[in-house]
């Protein structure tokens, strides 16, 4: 929790919403005092007692508006914040657990895998644009950057969090080519010497393999054409 970023500051879109609100609270309440008494009383005469209490309520009505309004304007609505005692039992849990990773040093790990950030399984990686030409599974820029010097077995990284301790997760191209079910990108990294038995990796210990990364489909749930290419091997040419 201590590591999370600071929420945005409120910029000038924010104080449009609001100020249109006071603006549009006084106009109706106007309008409604002004009704009101129009039609509680007659020409010269005084507001009668009916007239009186409507035109309080009116009134109270107008003022419990504007005071909100301009409560979401000048108070703290909307704001996420931790009471004192939230913030203790916060530090005293992340303690118990062991403190994680700073933000900073976190980012900094994971950028040493590449400075290019895409999103995969709902998650933030870094990596190169390797990578992402083979989760858009455009095999001409692929082969491009291959020839460029990028490797086929080039990992890429992301961070998990596991009883309060942040873990480094890493994968290989092939790991996003059968997440999407891109037969002909995985046959073409497979050919250019990527290890079929590769696995991601959770702070530098084995997770799951492609095969798991294709059956699971970011969540989705994998084709049978690619879970059948690979569970023979990635022997078959893909069509």
């Amino acid at each position: 929790m201590e590591d999370l970023p600071d929420l945005p500051k409120r910029g000038p879109a924010y104080w449009t919403e609001p100020f249109m609100g006071v603006c549009v609270v006084g106009v109706l309440s106007t309008i409604l005092i002004a009704l009101t008494y129009g039609a509680t009383t007659g020409a010269g005469e005084e507001v009668s007692s009916l007239g009186q209490v409507a035109l309080a309520l009116i009134w109270a009505e107008a003022g419990v508006a504007a005071l909100s309004t301009l409560f979401l304007l000048f108070g703290n609505a909307g704001e996420l914040s931790r009471s004192p005692e939230t913030r203790t039992h916060f530090t005293l849990t992340l303690d118990a657990l062991g403190s994680p990773t700073p933000r900073t040093d976190l980012v900094s790990e994971l950028q040493q895998f590449g400075q290019t950030q895409f999103l995969w399984n709902n998650r933030t990686c870094w990596g190169t644009d390797l990578h992402v030409h083979v989760l858009e599974n455009e095999e001409a820029a692929v082969i491009q950057d291959l020839e460029a010097g990028a490797g086929p077995s080039d990992r890429f990284a992301y961070a998990t969090s596991y009883a309060g301790r942040r873990q480094v997760c890493t994968g290989c191209p092939v790991h996003l080519a059968a997440s999407r079910g891109h037969v002909s990108m995985v046959q073409l990294l497979l050919d250019r010497g990527c290890d079929i038995q590769s696995m991601t990796q959770q702070d530098c210990r084995d997770s799951y393999d492609i095969i798991q990364a294709a059956v699971f489909k970011e969540g989705r749930g994998g084709s049978s054409d690619i879970i059948d290419f690979l569970a023979a091997g990635g022997q078959t040419s893909a069509a």
